[in-house]
């Protein structure tokens, strides 16, 4: 079982070679990566649980950087109703390319965000990509006007993907969480999240609607231009 997986969506954005460690598997990584860590230009990107200390001094050893940790977040189905009346959920959202771009530059504390190697240009790239995607049908949306919060079902939980909020300060979000959060009571399902922990609106929103830390993630990145 090899122990990378080349991204397709990251590497028609960046325009380079892009991959992601999919197994933490040190006798297949040391087969595995020194050959793409050769490569000019390439970008490698790897998720270590937080406890996996020994794996992360290894990676950074072979040139990968922390760029930042991510906390993840989970939330157990109650019987409260929470969904406010001015949010909906739908298969799709049509919003105009000037809101797509607001959407993408409004995200500033992701790991892509956060390496100056990747740089701001392509993190907007691909964020609009990925918006697009996300609110084309792939996935359920919480919309209250021109703001959202995307995400998908498990067979074990609801996922959130992304949660963008424009109009600032007038409790949308919280308004788009507690929706996505009637939903996975209807569902009998918990609701899970990752961010940043540079985040500090995120997770403080999170951990005021009831989620509960259930782990920590370095993310590290390999870029070689």
């Amino acid at each position: 079982m090899t122990c990378l997986a080349l991204q397709a969506f990251d590497t028609e954005i960046f325009g380079i070679p892009c991959y992601r460690v999919v197994a933490l598997d040190e006798t297949g990584l040391a087969r595995d990566l020194p050959p793409v860590l050769k490569q000019r230009p390439v970008m490698v990107d790897a998720k270590v649980p937080a406890a996996r200390n020994e794996m992360t001094r290894r990676l950074q050893e072979l040139g990968f950087r922390i760029v930042c940790t991510q906390i993840v977040f989970h939330r157990e189905p109650d019987p409260i109703s929470y969904t406010a009346s001015e949010v909906s959920i739908v298969p799709r959202l049509e919003i105009d390319d000037a809101t797509v771009d607001a959407h993408a530059a409004n995200f500033i504390a992701d790991r892509h965000a956060l390496d100056p190697l990747v740089g701001r240009a392509r993190h907007d790239a691909l964020y609009d990509r990925w918006i697009r995607n996300s609110l084309s049908g792939r996935m359920l949306v919480a919309s209250h006007g021109r703001n959202f919060c995307t995400f998908r079902t498990h067979d074990d939980h609801c996922a959130i993907d992304l949660l963008s909020v424009l109009d600032k300060r007038r409790g949308i979000g919280r308004a788009l969480l507690n929706a996505v959060l009637d939903y996975s009571i209807q569902q009998l399902k918990p609701a899970r999240v990752i961010t940043e922990c540079g985040n500090e609106a995120a997770w403080r929103l999170y951990l005021s609607c009831g989620f509960h830390i259930v782990g920590f993630i370095n993310c590290l990145h390999f870029v070689a231009t």
